[in-house]
C-alpha cells in the first residue's frame, strides 16, 4: 500500500498500485462535508483520474457510524475556490458516479 498527499479532511491511498482509495476522514463528525472537504475530494479525484496506471477509485468514509453527512452552509457562497462550481448537476452521471469540472 502506497500513501500519497496529506490532506486534512480526507485520506488518499494507492493500493496495489492500481486502485485509489479516497477516505473521508472526519468520523467524529460522521464524515460531515464542509468546503475544505469538497476541495480536497476534487483534488484527490483529479489526482487519481490523471494517473494512467489507476484502474479504479474507491470512495468511502472512516469510522463505522456513517458514510458521510453534509453540513448546511451558513452563508450563501461560503464554498470557495473550485469546489463551489466544479461539480454541476448537468455533468453528474449517477450510474458511473463521475463528475467532471467545466
Amino acid at each position: 500500500m502506497t500513501y500519497a498527499p496529506v490532506f486534512e479532511d480526507i485520506l488518499y491511498e494507492q493500493r496495489d498500485n492500481r486502485a485509489a482509495w479516497i477516505i473521508i476522514n472526519r468520523p467524529k463528525l460522521y464524515n460531515a462535508f464542509r468546503a475544505q472537504t469538497m476541495e480536497e475530494l476534487i483534488k484527490a479525484f483529479q489526482l487519481a483520474g490523471y494517473d494512467k496506471g489507476m484502474s479504479s477509485i474507491v470512495l468511502t468514509g472512516a469510522g463505522d457510524k456513517a458514510f458521510c453527512t453534509a453540513t448546511r452552509a451558513r452563508t450563501r457562497g461560503s464554498m470557495t475556490g473550485g469546489a463551489s462550481s466544479a461539480c454541476r448537476s448537468t455533468n453528474f452521471n449517477r450510474s458511473s458516479a463521475t463528475c467532471r469540472s467545466q
